[in-house]
């Protein structure tokens, strides 16, 4: 077959699904004291992965401000840009979505801390199956079984 070979180059930059709704959220929290308040009762601080979007969301807790009000009072450089140019790159984005596309990003970051807890009790299971530890391992089993139910 004569079909050329097509090389091809992945974007470095590329963000994950996990990252755009960690950023989607931040934007929507920075934007709206109303939708902050919503995504607050859902995501924790430490439910985000990236530093930087822990450090501004535990920030946007902090104060009651929105938009331009709050960029303006942001001493930190580096996380005033990143919280502007989160808000640039969002606007687009967040101008076309519904409360369903918030609770899709919430989902997917919340998920995450299950997805981990899973990955982290599968292992310990095949660990706790070599020793033959089988109290630890009855309780292991539950959780896992409670936490796929869940995800």
């Amino acid at each position: 077959y004569n079909i050329p070979k097509k090389k091809f180059h992945f974007d470095k930059n590329k963000k994950s699904k996990l990252q755009i709704a960690e950023e989607c959220l931040i934007a929507i929290s920075a934007n709206s004291l109303e939708s902050r308040q919503y995504v607050q009762n859902v995501v924790k601080t430490e439910d985000f992965t990236v530093q930087h979007h822990s450090e501004i969301f535990s920030l946007l807790l902090g104060t009651q401000l929105e938009g331009n009000s709050l960029l303006e009072t942001i001493q930190d450089g580096s996380m005033k840009s990143l919280l502007c140019q989160l808000l640039v790159e969002s606007n687009d984005l967040l101008v076309s979505k519904n409360a369903q596309f918030v609770d899709d990003c919430i989902k997917v970051v919340s998920s995450q801390k299950t997805a981990q807890r899973i990955l982290e009790i599968k292992e310990k299971i095949k660990q706790l199956e070599e020793v033959g530890d089988q109290e630890q391992l009855g309780g292991l089993l539950v959780e896992l079984q409670q936490l796929n139910k869940k995800g």
